[in-house]
């Protein structure tokens, strides 16, 4: 993980998912499209999905936390990406395991509450393991 920041901010203009992503695939933030602004709140994640399958052979779990009545939290132990409420904004953030260990934003306090996780997992986990 390569911490990058994000260099748009306020609700419905920042760029800090771009930024999580960037950081977690260890790219520059100019390559990784702004897709929570670029595409509409009904094509967004659909256009992730595409990127992240055409460039690294991997797809994205989202799991929405409102949604999941009387069961904790979940908290993988790699990087993933974290999406909920700042003490000021919307906002997304890297964690591993149960540790806030990125916030996009420099000087910013992480989450107040989690909303939803998102996991990039890889089509093939052998590449990942080096067994090849």
């Amino acid at each position: 993980m390569k911490p990058v920041y994000q260099t748009k901010f306020g609700q419905g203009n920042g760029n800090c998912f771009q930024a999580a992503v960037a950081s977690i695939l260890e790219l520059e933030l100019d390559d990784v499209p702004d897709f929570c602004n670029l595409y509409s709140d009904d094509e967004w994640f659909n256009e992730f999905q595409k990127w992240l399958n055409k460039h690294f052979n991997a797809w994205c779990l989202a799991v929405n936390y409102k949604s999941i009545k009387n069961l904790p939290e979940y908290h993988p132990p790699g990087y993933v990406i974290m999406v909920g409420d700042s003490v000021r904004v919307h906002h997304a953030v890297v964690y591993k395991g149960k540790e806030l260990v990125h916030d996009p934003c420099k000087g910013g306090g992480g989450l107040v509450k989690i909303d939803d996780m998102f996991m990039i997992i890889p089509n093939d986990p052998i590449i990942v393991l080096g067994w090849q």
